[in-house]
């Protein structure tokens, strides 16, 4: 726990939820803000940018750093659901039945990520697409369909697209 005065930290926790999600840095090293990594990517020299590193390649990296975001916890890919949650306002939970009430992208808050790439497509675990901030979501639209508004495009395995992970 940070005292409000904080200035950097590496984990948020996510209070609604319970997670805990990794907080990049902006410092060339192995969680820096602008890597990227393909769906494709090999087990290969992760760290750098572009496609030589795979997500799950990343979070194996992670995990086997001396300093780990969020202290002992395992940090793993997040679900779909779990990326697309993380940027959604609290008064929308529960999901069933609530509707946006004006057009806006959502996207995770920049108090806790700032280090959040603006437009950014970030990997998930469970299927074969990407989770994009920011995308315009029409007012009225069902929150339990925002992922298959624009928010959730379909992966072009040779993509490459940014990883935040949850450790626990």
């Amino acid at each position: 726990m940070l005292d409000d005065s904080a200035t950097s930290w590496s984990c948020v926790q996510d209070k609604l939820l319970g997670n805990f999600w990794e907080v990049k840095t902006d410092d060339a090293g192995l969680r820096d803000k602008d890597w990227t990594y393909a769906k494709a990517g090999t087990a290969g020299a992760c760290g750098g940018s572009l496609a030589v590193c795979s997500p799950d390649a990343y979070a194996a990296a992670v995990n086997a750093a001396a300093t780990k975001p969020c202290g002992p916890l395992a940090c793993r890919l997040p679900s779909h659901a779990e990326m697309i949650f993380l940027s959604f306002p609290s008064t929308f939970f529960p999901t069933a039945g609530k509707t946006t009430p004006t057009t806006t992208g959502y996207a995770p808050p920049v108090a806790f990520f700032p280090d959040q790439i603006a437009d950014g497509f970030y990997f998930n675990s469970t299927d074969d697409r990407q989770v994009a901030y920011g995308v315009s979501i029409p007012a009225g639209s069902s929150v339990d369909a925002i992922s298959l508004l624009g928010m959730a495009p379909a992966v072009d395995p040779t993509l490459a697209g940014h990883v935040r992970l949850i450790c626990k």
